[in-house]
């Protein structure tokens, strides 16, 4: 009996240390929120212009620099156009990018940014994507809040 209960504690404490933090940022002025859990959250701006952020788990650990290079390589390798280098900031857990790609769309140009930024064990991605027109305008909104994700 004595082994069963240790067990079950061991069993216990291993899941409560997998679990992972909250993720919170400022939703983009314009954005409205679409879908909230633990995991992340979606918005969307009355134009349609999406936004999805999510957590990943980074093990085993590997550093900003490294996710970067093998970002880049997977969206060149599947054939994105960089529509813009690849720009840095900080915010409250660390370090982080985001890139923009050129994607064609039924005629038009659409623009996908992504960013990365490492939360201790975990990665943080957020997407955001739309025609380039519509996009341009909430633009600088979605970089400004980058830096709020803790």
């Amino acid at each position: 009996m004595k082994i069963k209960v240790l067990l079950l504690l061991i069993v216990l404490s291993f899941l409560f240390s997998c679990t992972t933090t909250s993720l919170e940022m400022r939703i983009p002025e314009g954005f409205a929120l679409l879908e909230k859990n633990n995991a992340g959250f979606s918005a969307i701006s009355p134009e349609g212009i999406r936004l999805e952020i999510r957590k990943e788990s980074n093990e085993p650990f590997k550093d900003i620099d490294f996710w970067e290079k093998a970002y880049l390589n997977h969206m060149e390798q599947s054939g994105y156009e960089k529509f813009s280098e690849p720009e840095y900031f900080t915010a409250e857990p660390g370090d982080g990018f985001f890139i923009e790609w050129a994607v064609p769309y039924q005629g038009e140009t659409y623009i996908y940014l992504n960013a990365v930024l490492l939360k201790e064990k975990e990665i943080i991605i957020l997407e955001a994507a739309g025609p380039l027109e519509i996009f341009s305008e909430y633009r600088e909104g979605i970089i400004a809040v980058l830096e709020t994700i803790y």
